[in-house]
């Protein structure tokens, strides 16, 4: 025997649910001119040919660079190959490397059990 399911709306919502809501309302009041959006620009990603002349600096494979600087080897060459782009934290700790690798390899040995 089936049931009947009345029709209307359900009166359960979740936070997620609700910023979505909120979200799509912002979006159709600044469509309609009523409203203001704030932009985040994100810096693009460091190309692969980067990556690779900043580990080629600091360390002669891609195995030293990551004992060295504590980053997963098969990571490294997959940032190298394009076929993964880092993170903004990892993306910022290259960047550190290739400005000062002496500061990053003082931080890993820090992190380093005894």
């Amino acid at each position: 025997m089936k049931k009947k399911i009345a029709a209307g709306p359900v009166k359960r919502s979740t936070s997620v649910g609700r910023a979505v809501l909120a979200s799509l309302k912002e979006i159709r009041a600044w469509q309609r001119g009523e409203g203001e959006v704030m932009i985040t620009e994100v810096p693009e990603p460091i190309p692969p040919a980067r990556i690779k002349a900043i580990r080629k600096s600091a360390a002669k494979s891609v195995r030293v660079f990551s004992q060295r600087f504590g980053l997963p080897a098969n990571t490294v060459r997959q940032w190298e190959q394009g076929a993964r782009r880092p993170d903004a934290a990892s993306s910022l700790l290259l960047e550190v490397i290739d400005t000062d690798p002496k500061v990053v390899e003082r931080a890993v040995k820090k992190r380093q059990p005894a």
